[in-house]
């Protein structure tokens, strides 16, 4: 994610400390209920919040400058949200900090998809990244992946399906329903006609 830095999001996060956060509380660790992974701008957690007001989301944004904007977002929201904030935060020094079986949905948005092979690993799909999720929703509990590049997803799908303990849905042209929330990149991607893949896996 290619982001100038802004002059005023360094003063965005620290008077809004209670929704830009940098450090994991206990208390926010045992109130999260989803989480997404690589937050961006933000559009998508807060269009969750308002339709979800009884769950507790949680988005990890390692990008200063997305986090930042993200948080701005949130504060200029007409409607109050208390069920979100973002954390500015490695996502391998959050994952092993949060409690295993304690999360319903796990939101994977566009993620980078890394194309050179010996940097493979590093991609939020990759099986033994897969595991760590599994270990951290409750049964039932959901991974759900979206992206409009076609080797990130067919490759995901291999690592998806090789998880025996999901329960993989795949779908390579996803159509919007009304109960849809977009990120900001989706949004511009649909508009230019680009076809958007998505995997759904339950934990069994």
């Amino acid at each position: 994610m290619r982001l100038r830095h802004k002059k005023w999001q360094e003063g965005m996060i620290e008077d809004n400390e209670d929704i830009a956060l940098q450090e994991l509380s206990d208390e926010l660790i045992s109130s999260i209920t989803d989480l997404e992974i690589g937050s961006g701008r933000g559009q998508f957690l807060i269009d969750l919040a308002k339709k979800n007001p009884k769950r507790n989301y949680l988005g990890v944004e390692i990008n200063r400058t997305a986090f930042a904007i993200a948080v701005k977002k949130l504060v200029n929201e007409e409607q109050k949200l208390t069920n979100v904030q973002y954390l500015n935060m490695p996502i391998d020094d959050v994952l092993p900090k949060l409690r295993l079986e304690s999360l319903d949905n796990i939101y994977l948005n566009f993620s980078d998809p890394w194309p050179k092979k010996r940097h493979n690993r590093r991609r939020l799909t990759y099986p033994t990244r897969l595991m760590q999720y599994l270990n951290l929703l409750k049964k039932d509990g959901k991974i759900l992946f979206k992206t409009d590049n076609p080797i990130l997803f067919e490759a995901s799908v291999e690592y998806f399906l090789s998880i025996e303990e999901l329960k993989t849905s795949i779908d390579r042209d996803y159509q919007l329903t009304e109960d849809d929330c977009l990120t900001e990149y989706e949004k511009k991607f649909r508009e230019r006609g680009v076809k958007i893949c998505k995997i759904i896996a339950k934990k069994k």
